[in-house]
């Protein structure tokens, strides 16, 4: 949820967008996560990248916040005007991705981030009491490396009292290179004090085209790697604590006219055109809970079978 996209023209917020989604995803009886992110360019001057750092704009910045929960959370307004729908408010508010990246946060920093994610954390609780923080999702390979920006938080004060969940990127050239990042964070958390908070993978894939990159496969490699790595992540899922995966995105985008072809076009289950690959076939046996193996096999069985 962009707060550009929310508040395009200063002072004024069009919820019919994301209205429309969140009616769409609730008909079908899902649960969201909403991503608080992006920054209108009036605001920041980076077509909608970086956080707001002047204290007016952090004013501004936790107004939509604030207006963002006490619509979709839990008795918000969406749901007062929308009594025909399931009601699925939502519970979960991830402030910011990639936050130890460049291209989300220039010049990251850990923190500056915990001083927003603290008077953000206090608004989205402000404004409904049974709300959930979710930390950005740190990448391993960023501006900032996930073993060094996670520490960083660590030493902010009251970093651990303002999420309830800590989020990472499960992005690896192989299923086996997720096993690093999940002991990585819990051993990070483990010495913040941290061991009984769950760990959520918000973003994991593998791509089917674009310019070669470790992360580019073939459509039944991307099928195989998702088996291998969900396999792994259900069997050692209470060793970790780990509560969610998101694969990202569903769908393939278009490559945008004149921009060079990467790998981040191709990660979908969905063709541009609708076509289903084989990942998603193998990603439903998931959803449906007729899993092909992981949910029997032990974790350190699962483990040796990703290497």
């Amino acid at each position: 949820m962009a707060w550009g996209d929310v508040e395009h023209t200063r002072g004024t917020y069009a919820w019919a967008a994301y209205d429309e989604v969140v009616a769409r995803i609730v008909s079908h009886r899902m649960k969201l996560l909403l991503t608080l992110t992006g920054c209108p360019s009036w605001e920041c001057h980076r077509g909608g990248f970086g956080p707001p750092r002047s204290p007016a704009a952090r004013r501004r910045w936790l107004r939509f916040v604030a207006s963002a929960v006490q619509r979709y959370g839990s008795g918000g307004s969406f749901w007062r005007s929308h009594p025909g729908l399931p009601y699925r408010p939502v519970r979960y508010w991830q402030v910011m991705n990639e936050v130890n990246g460049a291209d989300q946060w220039p010049n990251p920093n850990a923190a500056d981030y915990a001083s927003l994610l603290k008077s953000t954390a206090a608004t989205i609780r402000a404004a409904d009491g049974s709300s959930k923080v979710v930390l950005a999702g740190l990448g391993k390979h960023m501006t900032v490396m996930l073993r060094d920006y996670l520490p960083a938080l660590y030493r902010q004060p009251g970093f651990s009292q303002d999420v309830d969940v800590i989020a990472v990127e499960g992005y690896g050239q192989w299923p086996r290179d997720i096993i690093g990042i999940m002991r990585m964070t819990r051993r990070i958390m483990r010495r913040g004090g941290d061991r009984r908070k769950p760990v959520w993978i918000t973003e994991m894939g593998w791509a089917t085209g674009g310019a070669w990159h470790p992360y580019v496969t073939s459509r039944r490699g991307q099928a195989k790697r998702l088996r291998l790595s969900w396999d792994m992540l259900l069997a050692c899922r209470k060793r970790w604590k780990l509560k969610r995966v998101y694969w990202f995105p569903q769908t393939d985008k278009r490559v945008p006219a004149g921009a060079l072809d990467y790998w981040g076009y191709h990660n979908g289950l969905i063709t541009v055109s609708g076509r289903w690959k084989p990942a998603m076939r193998m990603l439903l046996q998931y959803v449906r809970k007729r899993m092909p193996r992981g949910h029997r096999m032990r974790c350190r069985s699962a483990i040796r079978a990703t290497r």
